[in-house]
């Protein structure tokens, strides 16, 4: 908590389970406090319900909890890509200085020739 209000980070991912504090408790902890309230959440968990999803969670989580969004472990990297670009502008490939998009890199599996 000390670290989202000095820090003032684009979104915070956390686990529904930790020690010492619960996700529950640190996303009510953040939304009710004027400095991180804005800051969107991810609320992440390994919590099942019968093997599955538990809806019962996500509905609190993302209803009166106020997370973004809530998602199973383990994780999809690329569903928590397009979750995180919904809330902040992450740079594209093509942006980052020395990276290539499309066909134009190397075609022998990444290796430059000698």
């Amino acid at each position: 908590m000390v670290l989202a209000m000095t820090e003032r980070p684009d979104v915070i991912i956390t686990d529904y389970k930790m020690p010492g504090i619960s996700g529950e408790r640190l996303l009510m902890n953040l939304k009710y406090n004027d400095v991180t309230k804005d800051i969107p959440v991810i609320m992440v968990t390994g919590v099942t319900f019968g093997g599955g999803e538990d809806y019962a969670l996500k509905r609190q989580v993302l209803g009166p909890g106020g997370a973004v969004s809530f998602m199973n472990k383990p994780l999809d990297f690329e569903a928590l890509l397009m979750e995180l670009r919904r809330h902040i502008r992450l740079p594209q490939q093509g942006d980052i200085p020395g990276t290539v998009t499309g066909d134009d890199g190397p075609s022998n599996g990444g290796e430059r020739d000698a």
